[in-house]
């Protein structure tokens, strides 16, 4: 009867009651009703069965008393079930006296009179459980509403004996609702169905065409094994179908969660219910004069569609009054999350929509050599699974071999008491001859021993000699704590996602781990990946804005020396260094923003904003840390702010002192990410946004914050090409004719060339070509070239020659050349390529505003020529692309990917002064110099990448060193051994390098170059260091 989240009871296991058998006995008694008039209401007489409806039920409410061969009274606040307030903070105890039946109605009175349980109200409830229990029909009421704002008036069903569990996995069918006439009387139908409470999911839709308190109203549903139809006097207002609704219940013969039929839940018996509450979540409390309030019902009646008994398929319309109009909502379904543990080998861990994975790893605990843990290979189907032998005790686990925690969300905690869909399924093999059946088998999380949760399996329990598949709810396991001094698991700080331990002797075998979760919202409950996308390309990357941005998850937070540096998110303790408000600007344009109060007390603090993994930020590199700041006194404090950024401890950029900041007037900082990089900062693995803090702390201090974002900024170095045409038409520009006497058009060419643009000339003079939408900028490129390539299909008329013509906006200045300028090739058949230098052979065009670049024949003079034209762009002037010597050039900064290695500028010898040494600790990782933007190298096409190496302590035994290149996103890679191209191996002096671009990286994009990395065999890297320098790439001479 709710139309909001809430929670129900089951009832009690009663037989159902076929409908067939109860039509003979109650359609005698179907004749009579109501015939007083009632004002704005229906009041029919005649029972009508059109379209295959037939009658097998009925209650006219004739008598003096309440039938109790139809209904049980229900009395009660919902303490007895485990709801006080019915789940739905109502107000009411229902008592049985407040039931009645008089004049030919039911009447349930509400009333302000205390129970005996201490409710101020009392009214009426009752059902047919047992007495009719329904799968299919029409269910239709004829029924006066009260007034009274703050009751709630209901006809509604609940399964019976549910074979899904508890609600709302079961179902409700709310088939009229009346809590509210403000703004305006209506009634409501609602569904609630998906999973047990509190991962239940409901749909509604209100009716204002009537006001249900100005008489008797038929309130009906029709339902079949395709949807449901709601009515109101006959007019059809709501349709549901089954693709909407759905169930994912807990099996209770298995312990596993699984979803119902197509159907489902509204596939089995339920039974009515009429009630009238007061208060509660949807009217809340009652108002002066709402009572006594009356629910009045003339007749309950139910058919049967004749049609198809056992779907009730068929009948769609009582009366012919279902609509067409009406628009179902739309399909619907169960979000499932699967991450595997172990399938034939441990990990790694994978998640949904994204390309990221953790690392698995064994951890075995043998309780002094007591447990034995082994993979073995059983052949056939099954393949490897996991083995574990003990005399008594031990365990074994699985965890990020990187020892990073894991976010388990949607899945609850152990102070939510609701059972969620979390669990760990994994298929067990128990040995039953060399187990001892009178001990048990543990299931655990945890955040970190002792933090952990379980769950006890025994033994006598369990399937012995043959594979059997188990299922732990997760749930369980966080209400379970561990009893060896720590807390219980929190599941978004796990350290262990599986853990297995036989309490005494036992043999074993575990396969197929799994980890699966299910919500009624997508992407709601899963394991948080280990990093968030970058933010999109040239976008800030807030931090604070009115709010925390959602990608600095832990939000914000202190810690201090007092506090022994844990950190804290509570920011009004005043027993902490530091405090924190966010409140309304005295400026309303700046909205909300950040108080932070640093008392005068002994201990030292920082203030930061924090996410609880490392983001990947590389593309602000050539940006800046951007904050508004605002201190109204210093007082004694002369040094200032400081601030900073950590990349995942102990990385950090160092302290950066900016002094006297915004000192009695919001003031705008920016600090530049090269900066933050020069002291250490790894962009791959930030995780604190901001970090600011008095540099001195001996007297409180207290500063406003706002506006804390990353700002990008233009990649710095050498201009990349600008391309018109390859493939495609460049977006920013298009192909144009001036004058009507050509035609153009992308047609498929050779293998070497795909599309090409085909230019066709008439009579009429034109000039043909790229236009751009807007004036290009490529003054940048002004000691650069103007290429394509180019193929005469058809020649013009004789004595006509091809032209190139380039314009800036308005033909402000235009350069016009015949195609065999600059000694290059007179057209013919076949494809030749062309290049003209822009400062030379096309001088006097306006480089900074190109808006037009056209090829065609003599003017008036081309009927009937054709070409064809491929790979045209403005392309930069050859010469090597320097990354590194002495310094990082301008737009590279170093990288590492994932946190197993260090670097740093280091002074070597005389001949090579600061150089890059780069240190590896155990893990995988690349690293090296990272571009801020791609960097288009194509002039190097043909050439070389150089550079000096020297190896200071070499990689562990049978590891290599290797160099890898990479484009953008890793469109393009290349990863090479280091003695590759006849190069030497590494050794403790300094050696020159050379690889040919177009045979060692003949698969890269030298258009878009990001990555230049150098390391020794992934995860085989442990104490290797090395140093390099001059590092370029050189163009063919």
């Amino acid at each position: 009867m709710a139309c909001i989240p809430k929670k129900r009871f089951g009832c009690s296991p009663i037989p159902t009651l076929a409908m067939a058998s109860l039509a003979s006995a109650l359609i005698g008694g179907c004749s009579g009703g109501n015939t007083d008039s009632a004002q704005g209401g229906n009041q029919p007489t005649t029972i009508l069965t059109p379209k295959g409806w037939e009658l097998v039920w009925a209650d006219e409410f004739d008598g003096s008393s309440l039938d109790t061969v139809h209904w049980n009274i229900q009395t009660g606040d919902g303490s007895a079930e485990g709801i006080p307030g019915w789940g739905n903070n109502e107000l009411q105890s229902y008592q049985a006296e407040n039931v009645s039946v008089s004049g030919g109605n039911l009447v349930i009175t509400a009333r302000q009179d205390g129970a005996a349980d201490g409710r101020a109200y009392t009214s009426g409830r009752i059902n047919t459980a047992g007495n009719l229990d329904i799968t299919y029909g029409r269910v239709e009421a004829n029924i006066h509403a009260p007034a009274g704002q703050g009751l709630w008036s209901a006809f509604w069903m609940l399964p019976t004996n549910s074979a899904y569990g508890t609600w709302a996995a079961g179902g409700e069918i709310d088939i009229m609702e009346v809590f509210s006439r403000d703004p305006t009387p209506f009634t409501q139908a609602a569904l609630h169905y998906g999973m047990a409470w509190p991962l239940n999911t409901f749909i509604y839709a209100k009716y204002e065409g009537i006001d249900p308190a100005d008489g008797f109203h038929v309130y009906a549903v029709e339902w079949d094994e395709q949807e449901l139809r709601w009515f109101v006097d006959g007019t059809h207002y709501y349709t549901v179908r089954r693709s909407t609704y759905w169930n994912h219940y807990k099996d209770a013969s298995t312990n596993a969660h699984v979803s119902g039929g197509d159907s489902a839940p509204f596939d089995r018996p339920f039974h009515l219910l009429l009630n009238l509450a007061v208060g509660g979540n949807l009217p809340g409390a009652p108002v002066p004069g709402a009572l006594p309030g009356e629910l009045r019902v003339d007749y309950v009646r139910v058919y049967e569609c004749n049609l198809n008994t056992a779907t009730g398929v068929g009948c769609d319309g009582f009366a012919d009054y279902t609509s067409p109009t009406v628009t179902p909502p739309l399909p619907d379904d169960v979000y499932r999350a699967v991450y595997e543990l172990y399938v034939d080998a441990v990990g790694p861990l994978l998640f949904p929509d994204t390309e990221d994975a953790v690392t698995l790893d064994f951890g075995v605990y043998d309780a002094g050599g007591a447990l034995v843990l082994s993979e073995v290979d059983t052949g056939g189907d099954r393949g490897m699974v996991i083995d574990v032998s003990t005399s008594g005790g031990g365990n074994f686990s699985i965890y990020p071999a990187s020892l990073e925690r894991q976010t388990l969300f949607g899945m609850g905690n152990a102070s939510d008491p609701g059972s969620y869909a979390g669990e760990l399924q994994f298929d067990l093999y128990v040995f039953g001859d060399e187990t001892d059946t009178d001990s048990s088998l543990q299931v655990k999380i945890d955040s970190g021993f002792p933090d952990l949760g379980f769950v006890d399996l025994p033994f006598s329990t369990l399937t012995k000699d043959e594979w059997t598949t188990v299922t732990v709810q997760i749930s369980d396991i966080a209400h379970n704590p561990g009893h060896f001094g720590g807390g219980p698991v929190d599941l978004g700080q796990v350290l262990s996602l599986f853990v297995l331990e036989p309490t005494s002797s036992a043999h074993l075998q575990v396969d197929n781990i799994r980890l699966i979760c299910a919500h009624v919202r997508p992407g709601d409950c899963g394991i948080t990946p280990p990093a968030p996308p970058p933010p999109p390309t040239g976008e800030p990357q807030p931090v604070y804005i009115d709010a925390v941005d959602p990608i600095w998850d832990v939000g914000i937070n202190g810690a201090d020396s007092g506090s022994g540096w844990a950190n804290y998110a509570d920011g009004t303790n005043p027993a902490n260094k530091v405090q924190w408000n966010e409140v309304e600007a005295d400026d309303p344009a700046r909205g909300e923003i950040l108080e932070v109060t640093f008392s005068g007390s002994e201990a030292f603090g920082v203030w930061f904003i924090q996410s609880s993994m490392g983001i990947d930020l590389s593309a602000y590199a050539p940006g800046v840390v951007s904050f508004d700041i605002k201190v109204d006194d210093y007082g004694a404090n002369e040094d200032g702010m400081t601030m900073k950024i950590d990349c995942v401890f102990p990385c950090t950029s160092g302290d950066q002192r900016i002094g006297k900041v915004g000192d009695g007037a919001w003031e705008t900082v920016e600090i530049p990410v090269a900066q933050l990089l020069g002291g250490g900062l790894n962009l791959s693995t930030v995780n604190t946004g901001i970090v600011v803090f008095p540099t001195v702390q001996s007297s409180e201090l207290t500063f406003q914050l706002d506006n804390v974002q990353w700002l990008p900024g233009d990649a710095p170095g050498a201009a990349g090409a600008v391309v018109l045409y390859d493939e495609a038409v460049a977006e920013g520009w298009f192909l144009w004719d001036c004058c009507g006497g050509a035609t153009f058009g992308e047609v498929a060419d050779d293998a070497d060339h795909g599309n090409v643009v085909e230019l066709a000339f008439g009579a009429t003079g034109t000039v043909t070509g790229f236009q751009a939408i807007e004036g290009v900028d490529v003054s940048a490129l002004a000691s650069g070239t103007l290429e394509f390539d180019f193929k005469e299909v058809s020649p013009p008329p004789e004595g006509s020659v091809w032209r190139l013509k380039l314009e800036s906006s308005n033909a402000a200045t235009f350069v016009e050349v015949l195609l065999t300028a600059a000694d290059n090739p007179a057209p013919g058949a076949d494809w030749q390529h062309y290049g003209f230098g822009l400062s030379t052979d096309l001088a006097g065009l306006d480089l900074s505003d190109v808006k037009l670049v056209m090829i065609f024949p003599d003017w008036a003079n081309a009927d009937g020529a054709v070409g064809r034209i491929d790979n045209v762009r403005f392309v930069p002037a050859g010469g090597p692309v320097e990354l590194y010597a002495d310094v990082l050039a301008e737009g590279w900064f170093l990288w590492d990917c994932c946190g197993a290695a260090t670097f740093a500028e280091v002074t070597d010898d005389e001949d090579h002064g600061n150089v890059i040494e780069l240190s590896f600790r155990a893990g995988g990782t690349v690293t090296g110099l990272q571009a801020t933007a791609g960097v288009d190298a194509s002039a190097t096409a043909g050439g070389t990448l150089e550079f000096d190496f020297k190896e200071v302590s070499p990689p562990p035994d049978g590891s290599q060193w290797h160099v890898k290149l990479e484009s953008s996103g890793a469109a393009t890679a290349v990863d090479i051994l280091m003695t590759a191209g006849g190069n030497p191996a590494p050794t403790d002096d300094w050696q020159a390098y050379s690889f040919d671009l177009d045979a060692e990286f003949a698969a890269l994009d030298l258009s878009d170059l990001k990555l230049v990395l150098f390391f020794p065999d992934w995860e085989n890297a442990n104490g290797a260091v090395a140093r390099i320098d001059n590092v370029r790439l050189v163009p063919a001479q």
